[in-house]
């Protein structure tokens, strides 16, 4: 994944072929107070700020499973 003047192709990401809406998504700060949060995060932040998201989506969901990717998720 790339981004490009804040637009994330995801063209080539698995599952997207359904979905056409999801080809190419605009991240912007105004929209989206995740990205707003940490666009200038390291990789480690951004990986402790993602896991703390999948935990209280968890939480909230009140699943039994474990999400631990992406493709859980979907």
């Amino acid at each position: 994944l790339g981004l490009n003047n804040n637009r994330v192709s995801l063209i080539n990401a698995p599952g997207i072929a359904k979905q056409p809406e999801l080809k190419e998504v605009v991240l912007s700060v105004t929209q989206d107070s995740f990205f707003a949060n940490h666009r200038n995060s390291n990789f480690g932040d951004l990986g402790v700020a993602v896991k703390g998201l999948l935990d209280d989506y968890q939480r909230q969901a009140k699943m039994n499973e474990s999400i631990q990717s992406i493709e859980d998720m979907q």
